[in-house]
């Protein structure tokens, strides 16, 4: 998860929202890591979106543990909200 850090620090100031994209075990592990400091560990399965909050001032305040998760969205509950038409 330090690669993720390294580069969050690095994202302009005037950036308002950032999207990570990866892939497991490392991206499951940088949402622990950033919501909890490694505290817990999240089921994070493949094709899972989290939403975290953070809570620096800005990027280059970022740090593990400096986040809140706002959800944590799974494949399997994904299936319930499909629309089918016809």
């Amino acid at each position: 998860t330090s690669g993720y850090v390294t580069r969050i620090r690095s994202v302009d100031t005037g950036v308002g929202v950032l999207m990570l994209v990866g892939h497991n075990p490392t991206m499951g592990e940088a949402v622990s890591e950033f919501a909890s400091a490694g505290r817990m560990s999240l089921d994070f399965p493949t094709c899972a979106v989290a939403c975290l909050d953070v809570m620096a001032r800005d990027w280059t305040e970022f740090s593990t543990g400096g986040c809140s998760l706002r959800f944590l969205v799974v494949p399997k509950l994904l299936k319930h909200c499909v629309v089918r038409e016809g």
